[in-house]
């Protein structure tokens, strides 16, 4: 039994292929039956699963499940690569929960989202793990001072007030540490 892909304008195609042996009546092998069934949509759900899994719903950032499976895949070479990780930890954002409402807060972490995806570089990686915690991962970053300035830049655009619908904005800040440095594989597992 195999799965094959095959493209076709543009357009991936999934089939199934099970091969049943045909026999005489004496036992040997006379030749094969291929069945073929089509599992391009079973494929595609698979995908979009899989992708659900790995993405957080109200941000369209990575969760934390992806954020961990897209940084162990970076460094799967096994050699010590220079980077940087960055955690972030929003302030005050109960307090816009609490008085304006969940749907504030919605507005809040999305838009959170946006100012720091046009932050960082496209090879960057940013994930919400949760709440209002995120985090970066900064291949081939090594400098220190480098990532403090991403740091504050970041900071500084966070505490910039968000619209939060209705008329209404809302003013948070964050909090930020980093770490820089050769890391592989091993040393990674379990850092977050």
């Amino acid at each position: 039994r195999i799965e094959l892909a095959t493209e076709s304008n543009g357009q991936t195609t999934w089939a199934d292929i099970e091969y049943i042996p045909m026999r005489l009546p004496t036992g040997e092998l006379d030749g094969f039956v291929a069945v073929t069934t089509d599992i391009t949509e079973r494929r595609r759900e698979e995908a979009r699963l899989h992708g659900l899994s790995q993405t957080d719903a109200l941000t369209g950032l990575l969760n934390r499940a992806g954020f961990e499976q897209r940084v162990t895949s970076h460094l799967s070479s096994g050699e010590p690569e220079p980077v940087a990780l960055m955690y972030i930890d929003l302030d005050r954002f109960k307090a816009v929960n609490d008085t304006h409402g969940h749907a504030a807060g919605d507005a809040v972490l999305r838009q959170v989202a946006r100012r720091m995806v046009r932050r960082v570089r496209p090879t960057d990686t940013i994930a919400r793990l949760g709440g209002d915690e995120f985090a970066l991962f900064l291949p081939g970053l090594v400098d220190a001072a480098q990532l403090a300035r991403i740091g504050r830049q970041i900071i500084e655009d966070l505490s910039q007030p968000i619209d939060i619908g209705d008329g209404k904005t809302a003013t948070i800040g964050a909090s930020a540490g980093g770490v820089a440095g050769q890391v592989d594989r091993e040393r990674w597992a379990g850092t977050l």
